[in-house]
């Protein structure tokens, strides 16, 4: 990665040990004054199975972009799935700022 990049990564866990984790992450970047800056949407890995359920997945997003000052970045689950195509115009991250 290059001085000017940026990687957001995570864990997305279950909230109860039945069912699987679906959908992708919004991520949507904010300057220091509120205003959305960035916004995407990140596939999320399938999560690995243990003892019989499964666990968490994980994510990651690498940008080549330098984070001003003072910036927020939010994440959110979206429970859409995520297509190699799919634009998310729905970004979760992005609401409520």
């Amino acid at each position: 990665m290059s001085d000017n990049s940026l990687r957001i990564q995570g864990k997305v866990n279950r909230s109860a040990k039945s069912g699987s984790i679906h959908g992708h992450i919004d991520i949507a970047i904010f300057d220091s004054n509120g205003k959305n800056i960035k916004q995407l949407s990140v596939k999320q890995t399938r999560p690995f199975w243990g003892r019989g359920y499964r666990h968490s997945s994980t994510f990651n997003a690498d940008l080549n972009f330098t984070l001003p000052k003072g910036s927020i970045i939010k994440v959110a689950s979206h429970k859409i799935n995520y297509s190699n195509s799919f634009d998310c115009l729905n970004n979760k991250a992005a609401e409520g700022k």
